[in-house]
């Protein structure tokens, strides 16, 4: 008996992280990663963004965002990395972003390629994004990966 619940619980084990999905495989970071302690005076819903947060922007692109800083203003600092996207000429790279936190909202400001990218904490705990790109709309989930 002892043996069968420990080889079922290997197969729960197996299973459950044969279920967890992958990001970011070929998504390059800073080697130098610091994710800081907000300040005591730093509101709850501020902090919430504070982490290493993993997803896809659409189905095609490899996304890590990384908020390594937050203040009681709403002000951020963050990575902003991606992945592999032959189908849109993208290819990986990382940048280090500042952008502001209003409510459950991250926005950044306009990117380069002026695009316009926000991240909304969704009440089931993830993040959902939006990356406006010349009227185009790629939306994107990104789950908690660690504080």
């Amino acid at each position: 008996m002892r043996q069968s619940l420990k080889g079922f619980a290997v197969s729960v084990a197996l299973l459950l992280f044969a279920a967890v999905p992958v990001y970011g495989s070929d998504v390059p970071l800073p080697d130098k990663i610091e994710i800081m302690q907000p300040a005591a005076d730093v509101p709850e819903n501020v902090r919430q963004f504070l982490g290493r947060w993993e997803g896809k922007w659409g189905t095609e692109l490899n996304h890590i965002f990384i908020v390594t800083s937050v203040s009681a203003s709403g002000a951020a600092e963050a990575i902003y990395a991606y992945g592999n996207a032959p189908k849109w000429n993208v290819t990986p790279d990382w940048h280090r972003v500042q952008g502001t936190i209003s409510g459950n909202k991250l926005e950044l400001p306009r990117f380069p390629n002026s695009a316009e990218v926000s991240y909304t904490l969704r009440g089931d705990g993830t993040l959902a994004g939006k990356y406006w790109h010349k009227s185009y709309l790629t939306p994107g989930t990104l789950v908690l990966v660690s504080k």
